[in-house]
């Protein structure tokens, strides 16, 4: 374990070995159980010094984790990662509703922003309507229109039943 501690601190702490590498009955591979931090990279090699004097001396060993759960850094959470992410996909098609949205009230912006045609047109109804005469019949197909084209404020009922 003592050799496996310097070498394996760029990983994260080393827990413990596995049987076969304790007993070093297996010469080529060694396990050992390291305590990691899943939201950082992990290193894919290692450098195995093979003197202290000379540095230069030695290789690359190849790392192979085993077991390590998958984990999402959009939704802080074990068990998928960001592509599968239900939490970014929820927050990805609400983002685009409101885009939509807002895309549709500024259209709706532009269309309702009158120019001073629209402006002397709807003045010029309002005239031709006080100007002319009504028998008492009722409303008639015109103030129908000019109704449904103006303004209308809901209001809530108080009470259920009127």
């Amino acid at each position: 374990m003592d050799i496996f501690t310097p070498l394996l601190s760029p990983i994260g702490k080393a827990l413990y070995l596995d049987s076969a590498t304790m007993q070093k009955t297996r010469g080529s591979v060694a396990k050992v159980r390291v305590q990691i931090d899943i939201t950082k990279e992990r290193p894919q090699h290692v450098w195995m010094g093979f003197s202290e004097k000379d540095p230069t001396l030695g290789k690359w060993q190849i790392i192979e984790f085993e077991d390590v759960p998958s984990y999402c850094l959009y939704c802080k959470h074990q068990g998928h990662i960001i592509g599968e992410c239900p939490v970014k996909g929820r927050d990805e098609e609400t983002k685009r509703k409101k885009e939509l949205e807002a895309n549709k009230k500024g259209q709706e912006k532009l269309i309702n922003q009158t120019p001073k045609d629209n402006v002397q047109q709807q003045q010029g109804k309002e005239k031709i309507h006080s100007n002319r005469q009504t028998k008492g019949k009722g409303p008639t197909e015109e103030d129908v229109i000019l109704k449904e084209e103006q303004w209308q404020i809901q209001t809530r009922r108080k009470n259920k039943n009127q």
